[in-house]
């Protein structure tokens, strides 16, 4: 085998271990999240930071993983998956905007 391939099946199967890790909910706490539609036409997605004044959402979340699935009608497109930490700090950023 060459060097390129083993370095690059090594990269993958980290990756492939932490999808598991985050999976194993004995371990991780998961936030879910669905929008349906509107962000379709929009082509922006909602990530909630506040409800009547007080945090909500994002904000208030303890979860380490924030799963946002996007819907067409019934039916799921996608899913995305964020570190919250990583997702809180890209929310604060556009936040200052």
């Amino acid at each position: 085998m060459n060097k390129k391939f083993d370095k690059d099946l090594k990269y993958g199967q980290e990756r492939e271990n932490r999808i598991v890790s985050i999976l194993d909910k004995d371990k991780t706490k998961l936030e879910v999240k669905t929008e349906r539609d509107w962000w379709q036409k929009s082509g922006n997605m909602c990530i909630e930071v506040e409800c009547y004044g007080k945090p909500s959402g994002i904000d208030a979340t303890e979860s380490d993983y924030w799963f946002h699935n996007l819907c067409i009608g019934d039916d799921e497109y996608c899913t995305l998956v964020f570190n919250t930490k990583t997702l809180k700090k890209i929310v604060k950023k556009l936040d200052s905007f």
